[in-house]
């Protein structure tokens, strides 16, 4: 049985592994596709990788063993840590975290509050200590250069320039704790933007250990945050709150899923999967099924109710999955102890405490996905401020420094906005003559714009994806001397002013 343990153990620190490195270098196992992508990590990007692997699952570990020698302690049977791998290829974690199965009955409020109570303190340390490590430990900007060569251009200020709306990022929405940590430990100068936060190994680790903790925390059923309010409530107390919580658990995931301005095919197709999971998902909270789909109907309603009142508030979908195992596999009420006797006061005192802890590290959106805006009018890079002086017959610039890509790209932007044309009249099938003849450019630039290499986008995001990882092939152009990389730089140029669909003044 050990045996099995140890291979769930292995497993899943090789699956986290690939999910750290994933996460360190942007890039995955699988294509947009779903094919294989032929990237593989280099020895310096596994050693992220399993910072990131090494911390995430010790401080699920210890989580676990807190439960395990809390239950021997009290003379209770119980098994080692089975742990959960999970690898899709696309960005995930790794695992769905680990779990250690009771073998002996628990008799009294104070065994279920001890055992309960263990796993999330002893978790929370070690999560706690990993941030503070993290934030006092973070790399200087080359790290996050080596990662995305091209932001090297911007230098610190990037994140003015590098994102646009045609992006999807997946970012961590930290909890309170994380946030004070990172304002009393952190360096400013060398925090990352909140977009690059999944490449730091050290605090994706302690935030995950964070909403790992908060997860086991939330006082429903026989979670560990269960098993602590009812050592502190008792069986009758506890369960009434626990149904409260639960549902509102569920109110809260299935927010905004549906409006009274839903399209028809989104009542037509999703309306009865949505329904059938509402009930599927209550049918234990109430005694009949009568009162499971009145039940089910009320929150469907409500959260109809609540949209309609306040058309921007959305919930996590994310959660659905979650609340359905705990409505039908963990249960959502807690058993009665046979000794009911209540705790004592430095037990009560340590729980209600663990309550706190839990509101400090429980984020309603864990983890998101969003498209973000970049600031507007903002300054060119530092580096590249000053205007290129005027060439003389002397004097021809340098067509091959990044200023003059810089600044031409600026003067195409200009001459584009002049003509009443804006970003959006740049996309992948603009060519070297469509940007010539919106700029109208003198001969020597328009030969120049001309003679950078034009590639077909998958064959240039490759490109781009070789330089980012030092591995480009003997054969390879530079990726500053082809027609995508300046045409991106215009449209750069284009998104940082102000623009009347906009709304923004000029």
């Amino acid at each position: 049985m050990a045996l099995v343990h140890l291979s769930l153990f292995l497993l899943t620190l090789a699956t986290t592994t690939v999910a750290g490195a994933e996460w360190m270098t942007a890039h995955t196992l699988l294509d947009d596709q779903l094919r294989p992508s032929g990237w593989l990590p280099s020895r310096t990007e596994l050693v992220h990788a399993l910072a990131y692997s090494l911390s995430f699952l010790g401080i699920l570990t210890v989580h676990e063993f807190g439960h395990y020698f809390t239950a021997v302690r009290n003379g209770i049977r119980t098994t080692l840590p089975y742990y959960i791998p999970f690898l899709t290829g696309l960005f995930d974690i790794g695992t769905f975290g680990a779990v250690i199965r009771i073998r002996d009955k628990i008799y009294s409020r104070r065994e279920f509050f001890d055992v309960g109570i263990a796993g999330p303190l002893a978790g929370l340390v070690v999560a706690v200590g990993v941030l503070i490590y993290g934030f006092t430990h973070l790399p200087p900007l080359e790290y996050l250069y080596q990662i995305h060569p091209h932001y090297r251009f911007y230098g610190a200020d990037y994140a003015r320039y590098v994102y646009g709306p045609q992006d999807e990022i997946i970012t961590l929405n930290p909890p309170l704790l994380y946030q004070w940590l990172q304002q009393w430990l952190a360096d400013p100068r060398l925090l990352p933007h909140p977009y690059e936060l999944m490449h730091y190994p050290y605090l994706v680790a302690g935030a995950l250990g964070l909403f790992f903790t908060a997860l086991n925390l939330l006082p429903i059923g026989q979670l560990d945050g269960g098993h602590i309010l009812y050592g502190l409530l008792g069986f009758r107390r506890f369960n009434r709150l626990s149904a409260a919580f639960f549902l509102a658990f569920i109110f809260y995931a299935g927010l905004g899923l549906f409006s009274l301005h839903s399209e028809r095919d989104t009542w037509l197709y999703f309306g009865p999967v949505y329904a059938l999971y509402l009930l599927v998902a209550l049918w234990r909270v109430l005694p009949s099924p009568r009162r499971a789909f009145m039940l089910a109907a009320g929150i469907w309603l409500a959260q109809l109710a609540v949209v309609t009142a306040v058309p921007t508030i959305q919930g996590n979908p994310g959660w659905l999955i979650f609340g359905l195992l705990l409505g039908r596999l963990t249960g959502i009420y807690h058993p009665p102890a046979t000794d009911e006797r209540p705790l004592s006061g430095g037990r009560q005192a340590l729980g209600w405490l663990t309550v706190v802890l839990f509101g400090l590290c429980f984020s309603p959106s864990p983890i998101r996905v969003v498209t973000p805006t970049p600031e507007r009018n903002a300054p060119r890079p530092a580096a590249y401020v000053q205007p290129m002086a005027t060439p003389s017959a002397a004097t021809a610039p340098d067509r091959t420094a990044p200023e003059y890509r810089w600044d031409l790209a600026s003067q195409i932007a200009n001459r584009m906005l002049e003509a009443g044309l804006s970003h959006r009249d740049v996309s992948e099938a603009t060519t070297p003559d469509d940007v010539i003849g919106h700029a109208t450019l003198p001969k020597a630039d328009a030969a120049y714009v001309r003679s950078l290499t034009v590639l077909p986008d998958g064959e240039a995001r490759e490109l781009f994806v070789r330089h980012a990882r030092s591995k480009t092939n003997p054969d390879d152009p530079d990726c500053c001397t082809t027609f995508n990389f300046f045409r991106q730089l215009v449209w750069i140029n284009l998104y940082s002013r102000p623009d009347e669909e906009d709304g923004l003044p000029a």
